[in-house]
């Protein structure tokens, strides 16, 4: 990840309440996605629903691939209730064949793939922390959706 992205993650999960004046300083980036679909890797709370909502604000069709299906349940349905296209799929996207049938269901809803976005992470608790903790972390974040 490069620096200004870890930054932006950074102040995002520092401080929530800034979440939609920072997505919406993004809008120029975003702009030219209509009609794409994009696999978003996470989507339950934070940073993660934001980049979601934000992604079908700009009519970009997403497919919220979550460990737990009911907690995105209520996203899909405010954006789905604001016309937005958004579809929750319960998988674990750290294995290489749930992954695949992610991307299945991206093509069977919504006949392409055009974008992968990992918002997805194990979170450890800085007191728990080891290297054994580094290194998993490390492998599922590099892995997810790829």
């Amino acid at each position: 990840m490069n620096r200004s992205l870890l930054c932006l993650r950074c102040q995002l999960e520092t401080y929530p309440e800034r979440t939609d004046s920072v997505l919406a300083s993004l809008s120029v980036r975003m702009q030219g996605l209509e009609n794409k679909v994009t696999v978003v890797a996470g989507g339950r709370k934070g940073i993660e629903k934001a980049t979601v909502t934000r992604m079908t604000a700009e009519e970009i069709a997403v497919v919220v691939a979550e460990l737990d299906r009911e907690a995105v349940r209520d996203t899909v349905s405010e954006i789905r209730a604001s016309d937005g296209r958004a579809t929750a799929i319960e998988t674990d996207v750290t294995d290489t064949d749930a992954a695949a049938e992610t991307v299945e269901i991206a093509f069977e809803e919504y006949g392409k793939l055009d974008i992968g976005a990992n918002n997805a992470a194990v979170i450890i608790p800085l007191g728990f922390f080891r290297s054994i903790h580094w290194n998993c972390r490390l492998s599922n974040t590099s892995r997810m959706t790829w």
